[in-house]
């Protein structure tokens, strides 16, 4: 059965607005009481409102509507100022006020929308009649011209106060100024010599041609003439250069190896020798043995591998016996992906034949991170490592690589990608079906947050922004559309309602929507 909603009209009266000319205000304020069918208040509540201004009767036709929205008080009492919604048709301004009568139709919607079924109608008294006295009907009586005219001049120029000086007569009714005497000095003549300036320049020639010049000066500063001294002469001479035959130096060849370097292992004294060609059987190494290393390279440093299963000491220098090279690094896989940190780790299977002194892994929202971006520092040497990566943002891709770095470099293994997670986006639908203990609602699962939405459903609570907490429906799992049915309500009772959707990020709800059950 349809509920009857009453509204008790208290009062109009215009509101006063901020115009900086004498116009009339094109507002009015109206307020009304809403009583539902047992007399009770309807308090704290939005309504929708259309107001529509009627003439002739409270049935006659409309020369203004506007629809807005208000909030009733603690007292029920609802307020709106009438000029200031949205315009569906007429105008305040051009309503002629002195023709009849009108009334003023107040229609109410109490889910705060447009589907008016609450209607009270009342006939506007004489205040807002303030819109006509901008107006008057008619003059009957003109009013006297009090302030004096201008009728004629009746002086001459002489007459004036405070008259130009420096006039001549008016001959020809045009006045022009008198010549005056020019009491400032005037040049006439220069009467003086160049030598009589103050702070003349100097070393300026005579004036033979009326013009100046200037006169050269002599150069103090050594002159390089020639050179007059030989290469033997110069200080700090390279040496190791041979004659100057033409005019290009070039450097003397250097002696045999065989007087330079001897070596040593457990065999005896060895030598190297003349590596060019190499014909001792007895020599340390041999042209071929060299050549078969000498393109081998270590990090960016060039190494001699010399002997054969033994350290080589040469004074200063040690060098292991075998290739020394990089580490090599292996990328495991991500887990434990949330919506700011994910878990990695990778495996440093080989140290290269040198300490491991830094491991971890290293990641940007950019392809082929280096430890120059966001890294972790987990340990050092061989075997497994696990890193867990903070601080990031959801539902962003980024790529991660493994790294190791030993005495001769940094390496990267494997590069692997993935995306963190985020809440999932969820909408509610509009509510139907409502009775006085039921009623049906739902929502869509728009976004999944890129993991699986584990429950859905809707929540309910006779105070705002319900969550799971609350009285809520289990309706499935994912993306897509779902229906969920309410039961165990109060009759006439207002309830709010939102959808919800729960990943393993966590819970996020759709938009807050409200109803009023019926009655028993």
């Amino acid at each position: 059965m349809m509920k009857k909603y009453f509204l008790t009209t208290l009062f109009f009266l215009l509101t006063i607005t901020a115009f900086l000319t004498a116009q009339t205000p094109q507002r009015m304020s109206y307020q009304s009481v809403l009583r539902d069918a047992q007399n009770r208040l309807v308090t704290n509540r939005t309504v929708g409102v259309q107001i529509s201004i009627l003439q002739n009767s409270s049935t006659g036709p409309a020369v203004y509507v506007e629809q807005q929205t208000a909030t009733t008080n603690a007292h029920g009492l609802v307020t709106v100022v009438i000029g200031t919604g949205h315009v569906i048709e007429g105008s305040l301004a051009t309503i002629q006020w002195e023709n009849g009568t009108y009334y003023i139709r107040t229609q109410i919607d109490l889910n705060g929308g447009s589907n008016y079924t609450y209607t009270n109608t009342n006939q506007v008294l004489t205040v807002p009649y303030a819109f006509h006295a901008k107006t008057a009907e008619t003059l009957t009586v003109f009013p006297e011209e009090t302030d004096p005219k201008f009728t004629d001049w009746g002086y001459n120029y002489y007459s004036l106060e405070n008259r130009p000086t420096h006039l001549s007569g008016f001959y020809n009714d045009v006045g022009y100024v008198t010549p005056s005497t020019e009491t400032d000095p005037k040049f006439v003549a220069w009467g003086y010599e160049y030598d009589s300036l103050q702070n003349a320049p100097t070393n300026v020639s005579d004036f033979t041609n009326d013009a100046g010049y200037v006169t050269p000066s002599t150069e103090t500063d050594p002159k390089f003439v020639a050179w007059g001294y030989e290469y033997d002469s110069l200080r700090n001479a390279p040496t190791n250069v041979s004659e100057f035959t033409n005019d290009a130096g070039y450097l003397t060849e250097k002696p045999n190896l065989d007087s330079v370097l001897t070596v040593g292992n457990s065999a005896g004294k060895k030598r190297i020798k003349d590596l060019a060609t190499p014909i001792d059987s007895n020599d340390a190494v041999t042209k071929i043995f060299l050549e078969n290393f000498a393109s081998l390279r270590v990090g960016n440093r060039d190494t001699l591998f010399l002997g054969d299963s033994q350290w080589v000491f040469i004074p200063g220098i040690s060098v292991l016996n075998g290739m020394s090279s990089v580490p090599t690094v292996i990328t495991n896989l991500v887990s434990n992906i949330k919506d700011t940190s994910a878990t990695f780790g990778g495996n440093v299977t080989s140290d290269g034949n040198a300490t491991v002194t830094a491991r971890g892994v290293c990641w940007s929202t950019s392809s082929n991170p280096t430890i120059d971006d966001s890294y972790t520092t987990n340990g050092n040497g061989l075997g497994y490592f696990t890193s867990n990566i903070t601080g990031l943002m959801a539902n962003t891709t980024y790529y991660v690589r493994a790294y190791a770095t030993n005495t001769f470099e940094t390496v990267y293994g494997n590069e692997v990608s993935f995306k963190t997670y985020d809440l999932p986006t969820v909408t509610t639908t509009g509510v139907s079906n409502i009775g006085d203990y039921t009623a049906t609602c739902g929502g869509e699962v728009t976004l999944d947050g890129n993991t699986s939405v584990l429950v859905r459903g809707v929540c309910w609570s006779i105070s705002q922004n319900p969550t799971i907490n609350n009285p809520h429906t289990t309706d499935g799992v994912g993306v897509g559309t779902f229906t969920s049915y309410i039961t165990g309500l109060q009759p006439t009772t207002t309830y709010y309602v939102r959808a919800y959707a729960t990943n393993s990020v966590g819970t996020a709800y759709g938009e807050e929507k409200s109803f009023t059950t019926s009655g028993n």
